[in-house]
């Protein structure tokens, strides 16, 4: 196992167990990764607006008694990056499914998961 990936699950078991130290260095390296994927997915919505509460949503949703990191610090997630990547896109499910808080609907645009999935590996 590459000394780099031995590294990251050890980060991730470690703040899956709630270690402070450990949650600030899991969201420091993928906050720009949740930023950036969801950013383009919502590009020229409404929905641009609640971003950071949506980047806010991933984390607690990691972070939290029972959450997202738990079942991945288990060892139950063969792939961190493809977890993680579920983790994104059912919080911006979630939160598109919300009434919305503006005048107008979304903009009539084709999901294009593809793009918005290399998007997330090349980030």
């Amino acid at each position: 196992m590459p000394t780099s990936e031995s590294t990251c699950w050890t980060v991730i078991r470690a703040a899956a167990a709630g270690s402070p130290a450990d949650r600030e260095e899991l969201a420091h390296r993928y906050l720009a990764i949740v930023r950036s994927y969801l950013g383009a997915r919502w590009r020229g919505s409404a929905l641009r607006d609640d971003l950071d509460d949506a980047v806010q949503e991933v984390f607690v949703e990691c972070f939290r008694q029972g959450g997202a990191l738990e079942a991945a610090g288990d060892g139950r997630v063969p792939s961190f990056r493809a977890f993680l990547y579920g983790v994104i896109r059912n919080v911006a499910r979630r939160v598109e499914s919300r009434p919305a808080r503006t005048a107008g609907p979304l903009p009539d645009m084709p999901a294009d998961d593809v793009t918005q999935s290399r998007l997330f590996d090349r980030t």
